[in-house]
């Protein structure tokens, strides 16, 4: 299924969202702002695309290009997320004057699996980057419009970081938000998590969901989410996702986690080599990843802003406004000041 059919039917099934309830902090119109604005907008303008990795793995991948654009702005989303989910942030950044190119993963979003099932896989983190790389180099064959910039979540953030380690004269500027350069002990993929993954991983468990983790529950109650203050995006993702199956992605397996904390720790130890201006966004109530490794790598790496958004839950690009609006505009004000 194609992102245009799927936008379609979104739009005309949307109005189902309108009843449900609202919280604070986002505007009562949020549902019919997605349904009449942000939806029929990437429906129309971002065009997505195939290509074939550099192992065959298949990618899907959009291309969006402003008038008279400020640049182009490359979106890696997090774990678990799709292109889909980035249609608010594709809206604002467009929006901006801003072109857009945004990567679904492998193994989520319209991407290609790794394995059976819904859960998170990768065989080596470092797949992650290679992959941007191939999607980085369609929009330069595209013709985007320079100058670079980034922007990823979690997930994202350390594939971003690390491609720009490996490759520092592409992005004019990285705008990284609650990166993931460390899990938390305390998460939910933290030490004892990782023990035991170690150890499933030795008996040949590397594709099986990683200790407590299950497939998608499409039925995973608000309150019980750490990730986002907001209802109404979290209402949206879910919705998305429900309307949307084969994009839901359950728990990670044991190979990611062992394959994150590789990673993660790569970037600490490498810290001095991210030479693009880097601007790192805090939750500062996130509970998924380390806040004091953000601070580290910040204060290693050669050019950095440690932005904290008091009481922010890890999902600042779906948070309720008051953080969500500050994150984007810290981050445009940052490519304004590069360009």
């Amino acid at each position: 299924m194609d992102f245009g059919r799927i936008s379609i039917f979104l739009i005309s099934s949307l109005t189902l969202l309108l009843c449900l309830p609202a919280s604070s902090g986002t505007s009562e119109d949020y549902y019919a702002s997605v349904r009449t604005k942000v939806l029929p907008f990437v429906q129309a303008h971002l065009q997505q695309s195939k290509v074939r990795s550099f192992d065959g793995i298949e990618l899907n991948y959009g291309l969006l290009k402003t008038e008279n654009s400020k640049g182009t702005i490359f979106i890696a989303p997090g774990r678990s997320e799709s292109i889909v989910g980035q249609s608010e942030l594709i809206f604002n950044l467009a929006q901006q004057g801003y072109s857009v190119a945004v990567i679904d993963h492998r193994g989520q979003g319209f991407s290609q699996r790794l394995i059976a099932g819904d859960a998170g896989h990768v065989g080596q983190f470092t797949d992650y980057v290679k992959d941007f790389k191939v999607f980085a180099m369609k929009a330069v064959e595209a013709k985007m419009p320079k100058p670079f910039f980034f922007i990823g979540s979690s997930m994202g953030a350390a594939i971003g970081t690390h491609f720009a380690i490996v490759n520092p004269n592409f992005f004019k500027a990285l705008v990284v938000v609650a990166p993931m350069y460390e899990i938390s002990s305390n998460s939910v993929y933290g030490m004892a998590i990782y023990a035991a993954a170690k150890g499933l991983f030795d008996i040949g468990w590397g594709d099986r969901f990683a200790p407590s983790r299950k497939p998608f529950d499409p039925n995973f109650p608000f309150a019980a989410n750490i990730t986002t203050h907001s209802q109404e995006r979290f209402n949206l993702d879910m919705w998305l996702i429900k309307k949307n199956p084969q994009i839901a992605v359950g728990g990670p397996t044991t190979n990611w986690v062992l394959e994150a904390s590789r990673e993660t720790k790569f970037l600490r130890q490498n810290a001095l080599k991210i030479l693009t201006p880097l601007l790192i966004v805090q939750a500062g109530a996130d509970s998924v990843v380390n806040n004091v490794a953000q601070a580290r790598v910040c204060s290693a790496a050669k050019t950095c802003t440690l932005f904290i958004l008091d009481g922010a839950y890890h999902s600042v690009l779906i948070e309720v406004d008051r953080y969500r609006t500050a994150a984007i505009d810290r981050a445009l004000e940052m490519f304004q000041t590069v360009r």
